[in-house]
């Protein structure tokens, strides 16, 4: 709970409260490291759930400043809240490999697959009169990415290693489940 004015008479107060479920499985096959190769297959899953809780309390004070509220309550404070639940399960799989030729050098190569789907439930209850009315918007999205990866390696020393990589990677997308302005 945070003094949002941090004045001893009460203005305005919020509460960010947030809970996080989730189950992850990650499955490999490693071949042994030899002289001329070694590589790794396996898939990951993720199973998420992130609940959040947005309350936001101003009094009739805090009403005044923004020259009226909406509709106080019997106390005269005026509130938001927003509660909100995401989603997120996340399939996928991999294959890295390594290839030693010449001495000292190794060419890198690796792929990935994902799937991954998200799901929002989303409200919005404001008295204040600053925020979007929402009851229970939902939403879901789904991406498949594939993610590449090459590289060369040279071990200088088994202490030192000079490297090139070019690579793509994938960061799903998602929501903002906080207060929506008019």
């Amino acid at each position: 709970l945070d003094d949002e004015d941090y004045r001893a008479v009460f203005v305005a107060r919020s509460r960010d409260e947030e809970r996080s479920t989730q189950f992850s499985q990650e499955i490999r096959i490693a071949s042994p490291k030899t002289e001329q190769y070694d590589w790794v297959l396996g898939a990951y899953f993720l199973d998420q759930r992130v609940r959040t809780d947005r309350n936001a309390t101003g009094s009739d004070a805090f009403c005044s400043l923004l020259g009226g509220c909406a509709a106080p309550d019997a106390n005269g404070d005026v509130f938001v809240t927003t509660p909100g639940e995401v989603t997120t399960r996340s399939i996928a799989l991999f294959a890295n490999g390594n290839l030693r030729f010449g001495e000292g050098w190794e060419l890198t190569a690796g792929a990935r697959l994902t799937n991954e789907r998200k799901e929002i439930d989303y409200s919005s209850v404001d008295t204040m009169g600053l925020f979007q009315n929402v009851s229970h918007a939902r939403d879901s999205r789904e991406d498949t990415e594939f993610s590449p990866k090459i590289g060369v390696n040279y071990h200088l020393s088994d202490k030192v290693m000079f490297y090139a990589t070019a690579a793509r990677a994938f960061k799903g997308g998602g929501w903002n489940a906080d207060f929506l302005p008019n």
